[in-house]
């Protein structure tokens, strides 16, 4: 009886007006205010409305204050409910959430642009899927996270493996992608670095497709777009500069620095070559020593060099056991050995003495 007669005293409130009331609920086992419509509603009038018409309010239209422990609003539909459970209403467009079974939507007219479930959380229409939470799984067009794996537009971007197996490796970019768990100690940065290392240990690789071929080198330093790209098992390389090193396969022990230093070098060992183009055609030249721009530019197998200055030594091929020192020093020199050139343009035109 008591439900009725506060039923019956909102709705004349409502027909006549009121400029406010306040209800209290007296007795635990009821409500406050209950409103319920148990018949057959063919128009589209909902069960209330709350308007307000002034277009100078500024304050909410519905204001919930919670000052208990419980839920400050709750939204209650059947299992089978599909029509959304939140809505907000924008002429004809609608905006709200729903579920059915276990499953919570969010919708944008008409389409579900949200869904959370058990298995994760996915986001459809202009960004694909975001998938299981519990995997760490984030999947979309633009950005991947998948466990250890940042992918931004399909591309890698930023790889972190489990330190307990990959100890002390990260990769920063789309390398790695041939990594097994034996390799540790590695950091590569860049599009294409280290993208066939396998087991090499305690390498650095900077710049775009640097250390591509490395599969089992170890201990490698290699700073440049494409510097040290060919070297598959080499060990204990330095290149610095772009090309730097690039055919270098098992050569050890190498350090060059500069724009194509040791450009051609494959297997040659215990080289320094500093300078743009030092040592540019060395292959299994071992144990040289070239300073400056194209110096010992030609040589190929000649072993046991010194060449220091603007483009000393700079036709050397297979000599060996030479110091040029000065510019341009010993430069027509192809083949002589055990020759000491000093000063601009000593030796100029020696070939093979």
């Amino acid at each position: 009886m008591k439900k009725i007669i506060l039923i019956l005293t909102i709705i004349l409130l409502t027909i006549v007006g009121f400029s406010q009331k306040t209800y209290y609920q007296t007795d635990a086992d009821l409500f406050s205010a209950w409103f319920q419509r148990d018949i057959a509603e063919v128009g589209s009038y909902p069960l209330v409305i709350m308007e307000n018409k002034n277009s100078s309010n500024t304050a909410p239209t519905l204001q919930l204050w919670n000052k208990g422990n419980g839920l400050c609003l709750m939204v209650d539909t059947t299992s089978t409910a599909t029509a959304a459970a939140v809505a907000i209403a924008f002429g004809s467009i609608d905006y709200g959430f729903y579920r059915t079974s276990d499953i919570m939507y969010w919708a944008i007219a008409g389409t579900d642009i949200l869904t959370v479930s058990a298995s994760g959380l996915t986001i459809q229409n202009d960004v694909d899927v975001i998938g299981d939470l519990t995997a760490k799984t984030i999947t979309s067009d633009f950005l991947t996270l998948t466990d250890s794996v940042l992918k931004v537009k399909n591309i890698q971007a930023i790889y972190i493996p489990d330190q307990t197996t990959y100890e002390g490796t990260m990769i920063i970019g789309d390398g790695g992608g041939s990594i097994l768990p034996a390799a540790k100690y590695n950091t590569f940065l860049g599009i294409g670095v280290g993208f066939s290392n396998t087991t090499g240990n305690y390498n650095n690789f900077n710049g775009y497709q640097s250390g591509y071929s490395n599969t089992t080198g170890a201990n490698n330093n290699f700073n440049g777009s494409h510097s040290g790209y060919s070297n598959t098992t080499g060990n204990y390389n330095n290149f610095n500069g772009y090309q730097s090193g690039y055919s270098n396969t098992t050569g050890t022990y190498n350090n060059f620095n500069g724009y194509r230093s040791g450009f051609s070098n494959t297997t040659g060992t215990y080289n320094n070559f500093n300078g743009s183009h030092s040592g540019y055609s060395n292959t299994t030249g071992t144990n040289n020593n070239f300073n400056g721009y194209q110096s010992g530019f030609s040589n190929t197998t000649g072993t046991y060099n010194n060449f220091n200055g603007y483009r000393s030594g700079f036709s050397n091929t297979t000599g060996a056991n030479n110091n040029f020192n000065g510019s341009r020093s010993g430069y027509s020199n192809t083949t002589g050995t055990y020759n000491n050139f000093n000063g601009s343009q000593s030796g100029y035109s020696n070939t093979t003495g």
